[in-house]
């Protein structure tokens, strides 16, 4: 079996390196796709094991890289990430005990048909102890139009439907550089969904998470079915087109993506108008997305209103603003009664709070290409050397579909606000739909916020629900923002199902999948939560959730009633 090396000082990985490396994958490739279901059940519970034995260093190196402190009321975020590691792992551990033991995926809600002919099936909550922790929350996915029950559930888990017979694949995944969760949950997908062995090359942004990924993830170095490098574009680029790598997988920016697939320069856009790619491997992606927070402005009043401009700038402060989550676009309908108040209340909130060390390569540069579109853009806080201010640019013009905030993620702290208007409710998200699929950029995830007392209005909850149905997205998110999504571990993530690598947009297949459906039957997920759940109102200037969500953490490792109890006990004792 393959040894494991510590890497204090990280470097790039040679050529050398890198081909040893793939040589070991290419020997266990075939080794793993016939693995027996139970040696990998104990694989994960001992990934478990070690990732929890790794939690606070990992937690720690997040800080050290992003300046923060145990005691900075933004540390939590780090607490979350590990979270949802443990949530994916356990996610696919029990869809795998489910295999073991009944031969198929157990989906404990069943799949049923909408309406429209559409099958769709509630994944989340799935498990006893999300139902009793998140009762707000209902993550649903959407299948594409034509297909059958019987289609779907027979397609399920197709890789471990005849083991003995499968043969192996290596992917090369590319990983984030922004959220440590990521980086886990792309190779797991990979080696547990879709039965591949992985080649990750770390991204420099996070490479000094890898020493605590070859510790907690030993289990599968050893096997055979996941190898790492380091190092940037020479490394990227000598594994990208080695012959011994299958396909591809990507977590970060079209503009990458497509460097890859065409080159770069004149050279690179003659190849894509030509529709020539230079690779020509399977590639999968997740590409980030200027995510629209659409407003449906039916019985809000004055304290739905602050509440819902905290959340919008509790997820600006978030990470930084590097992620590609982020809403980047908040859509009103012009003459909302509480237009200016939502957007007054974003800043005062935001001027509240710290600015924060924009540790992301160019967020420098990109905040400036905003500030040159927009010199009027509100600009909050006194950063420090190394930070950005909180930036937020109200009254967009709708109609500038040129403009950057439509068109280019900004990946930091900032957001902008447009108005559309509409002759009522109903029309104006309409029309507030049609802009965010045909004007903004990117596939990945949309919000809607909806007061429950607008559905009473028969005209309002028609249009919301033709709003859902219509917007071209992989998650939509309804009263949620799209982190709810991915952190369930249950409901797919990508951009919507449709995009090729000539238009990408956010990208092209899904991870998360841990149901394991197949992959070619997914169209998108709806999750939805009540309005102002409490899951939503993490206030980033109060430190109080910090200990509450390392709790969850160790819970989500191993869930049992003390480490529910003391979830209790650090909200109660902040």
């Amino acid at each position: 079996m393959v040894a494991i090396e510590n890497q204090p000082n990280i470097s790039a990985s040679t050529e050398r390196e890198m081909d040893s490396a793939l040589n070991i994958l290419i020997a266990h490739k075939d080794e793993w796709a016939r693995t027996d279901v139970k040696t990998r059940i104990e694989l994960i519970t001992d990934v478990m094991n070690r990732m929890e034995k790794v939690a606070d260093d990992w937690v720690a190196s997040s800080w050290e890289a992003k300046h923060l402190t145990e005691d900075d009321p933004t540390s939590a975020e780090d607490w979350a990430f590990v979270t949802v590691i443990f949530r994916q792992l356990r996610a696919l551990m029990v869809t795998l005990t489910e295999i073991h033991e009944d031969g198929a995926p157990d989906l404990r809600n069943p799949l049923y048909t909408r309406h429209d002919g559409r099958v769709i099936c509630d994944v989340f909550p799935k498990f006893t102890k999300d139902k009793l922790f998140y009762t707000s929350l209902k993550g649903t996915i959407w299948f594409k139009k034509g297909l059958h029950e019987t289609q779907i559930r027979e397609a399920m888990a197709r890789p471990y439907q005849n083991l003995n017979e499968n043969t192996g694949t290596v992917t090369l995944v590319l990983g984030a550089g922004n959220v440590s969760a990521l980086v886990p949950g792309d190779f797991l997908h990979k080696i547990f969904v879709e039965n591949h062995v992985v080649m990750l090359k770390m991204n420099p942004v996070n490479d000094y998470l890898g020493k605590w990924i070859q510790r907690a993830f030993a289990p599968l170095i050893q096997r055979g079915c996941l190898q790492i490098a380091y190092g940037g574009v020479h490394e990227g680029q000598y594994l990208v087109h080695h012959d011994l790598v299958d396909e591809l997988h990507i977590t970060g920016s079209d503009a990458t993506h497509d460097a890859i697939v065409f080159g770069t320069g004149a050279e690179g856009e003659r190849r894509k108008a030509e529709r020539n790619p230079q690779v020509t491997k399977r590639f999968t992606s997740e590409l980030g997305n200027i995510s629209p927070m659409i407003i449906v402005p039916t019985g809000w009043d004055e304290s739905d209103t602050i509440m819902q401009a905290k959340n919008l700038a509790g997820r600006l402060v978030a990470n930084a603003g590097f992620n590609c989550l982020t809403p980047r676009v908040v859509i009103t309908m012009r003459g909302w009664e509480h237009r200016d108040l939502f957007n007054q209340t974003v800043l005062d909130t935001l001027t509240g709070i710290p600015t924060r060390y924009a540790y992301y390569p160019n967020a420098d540069k990109r905040h400036a290409m905003f500030i040159e579109a927009h010199p009027d853009a509100h600009q909050i806080g006194e950063p420090k050397a190394g930070h950005l201010p909180w930036t937020y640019i109200t009254d967009v013009d709708a109609s500038d579909t040129d403009n950057i905030a439509f068109t280019t993620e900004a990946f930091c702290g900032l957001c902008a606000e447009t108005a559309i208007d509409g002759e009522n409710v109903a029309d104006y998200l309409a029309s507030a739909v049609t802009f965010v699929n045909e004007v903004l950029w990117g596939t990945l995830v949309g919000s809607l916020y909806v007061h429950p007392k607008a559905m009473d209005d028969t005209a309002v909850a028609d249009a919301v629900n033709h709003a859902v149905e219509d917007m071209r997205y992989g998650t939509v998110a309804i009263n949620a923002f799209g982190e709810v999504a991915y952190a369930t571990a249950s409901t797919p993530w990508g951009g919507v199902a449709g995009q090729d690598i000539y238009d990408v947009q956010s990208g092209i297949g899904f991870v998360n999948n841990t149901t394991m459906f197949d992959e070619a039957h997914i169209e998108k997920t709806v999750i939805q939560q009540s309005f102002g759940a409490p899951i939503n109102r993490v206030d980033p200037a109060n430190n109080i959730m910090s200990a509450a969500i390392e709790s969850v953490a160790r819970f989500e490792a191993k869930p049992n009633l003390q480490r529910g109890l003391n979830i209790v006990w650090s909200i109660i004792t902040g």
